[in-house]
C-alpha cells in the first residue's frame, strides 16, 4: 500500500526538483541582465550607446522575466498535483487497508461460525433424548464414564401406572377386560388397598416368574399375563417393579 504513495510522490517530486532548478538558473539570468540593463541605461545616458542597444537589453530582461513567471507558475501547477494526488493515493492506501482489515475480521468471523457450529454439532450428539415425556427411574452410568452400547437410563411413563398381574393358566379364562381389581403391598410399600381395573389379557402362557409366599404353591405352574389400569396412579408412581398381590373380581363381566 505504501509503494502505491511512492509511485506518486517520487516521479513528481523529481519533476519539482528539475522545476525549481530551471527557476533558479532563469533568476541568475535575470539577475544580470537586469545589470545589464543598469549599465547600459547609464553608458545610454552618456551618449556612449545606441538606442537599439538600450532597447535590445530591455527586451531581453522582460522576456527573461516572462519565462521566469511562466516556470514560476508551472512550479505551483506541479506542486499542486503531487499534493492532490498524494491525497489521494494516500485516501486509496487507508481504503485498502481498512478493505483489509474487514476481509481479516470477516475471516476470522467465518472461522468462528464454523467452529461454533462444530461445537454445536458434537454438543447435539452428547446429549440424550427422550423420544417422550416421562420419569427417570435408574441411571446406570455415573458422570464422566465412557458411553458404548450399554443402557444409559431406565424411564416411563408414570402418570398411567399398570399392574402386571400373573394369572394361572387354569383360571385365565375367568378374567375379562372390563372387570375390577384390588391391589394390595406385600411389603407394605403402601398401606391402603388400591383398585384398578384389568385393561388386557395376554395371550401368550409363561413360566411364573414370581416367587410365592406359599410354599405349597407349585413355581413351575404356567401364567398368563393380565393387564391392570391403576385407579390411584400417585400411590404407586414411584414404585416402579413393586411385588403386589392382586384380587380380580371374575364375577363381574
Amino acid at each position: 500500500a505504501c509503494t502505491r504513495v511512492d509511485q506518486v510522490d517520487m516521479p513528481q517530486t523529481e519533476a519539482i526538483r528539475a522545476q525549481r532548478a530551471s527557476i533558479d538558473s532563469l533568476q541568475a539570468q535575470l539577475d544580470l541582465a537586469q545589470l545589464d540593463l543598469g549599465r547600459i541605461r547609464d553608458l545610454y545616458g552618456e551618449g556612449a550607446v545606441s538606442q537599439q542597444a538600450l532597447d535590445r537589453q530591455l527586451t531581453e530582461v522582460e522576456q527573461l522575466q516572462s519565462e521566469l513567471a511562466s516556470a514560476q507558475a508551472t512550479l505551483a501547477r506541479l506542486e499542486a498535483t503531487q499534493t492532490a494526488d498524494l491525497e489521494n493515493a494516500t485516501a486509496q492506501v487507508s481504503t485498502a487497508e481498512a478493505g483489509l482489515r474487514l476481509s481479516q475480521v470477516e475471516s476470522g468471523v467465518t472461522s468462528a461460525e464454523r467452529n461454533l457450529a462444530l461445537a454445536e454439532a458434537r454438543l447435539a450428539l452428547s446429549v440424550v433424548k427422550a423420544p417422550t415425556e416421562g420419569q427417570i427411574l435408574d441411571i446406570y452410568l455415573e458422570p464422566g464414564e465412557s458411553v458404548a452400547e450399554q443402557r444409559l437410563l431406565s424411564m416411563g411413563n408414570t402418570d398411567e401406572m399398570v399392574v402386571v398381574a400373573e394369572v394361572y393358566e387354569t383360571d385365565v379364562g375367568l378374567v375379562e377386560p372390563g372387570q375390577s381389581a384390588q391391589i394390595i403391598s406385600r411389603n407394605g410399600a403402601f398401606e391402603q388397598t388400591l383398585t384398578g381395573t384389568v385393561e388386557q389379557v395376554g395371550l401368550q402362557i409363561f413360566k411364573n416368574d414370581i416367587l410365592d409366599d406359599d410354599p405349597a404353591a407349585n413355581a413351575d405352574a404356567r401364567v398368563v399375563e393380565v393387564s391392570i389400569a391403576v385407579d390411584q396412579d400417585e400411590v404407586i408412581d414411584e414404585l416402579t417393579n413393586l411385588q403386589v398381590d392382586v384380587l380380580i373380581d371374575v364375577d363381574e363381566g
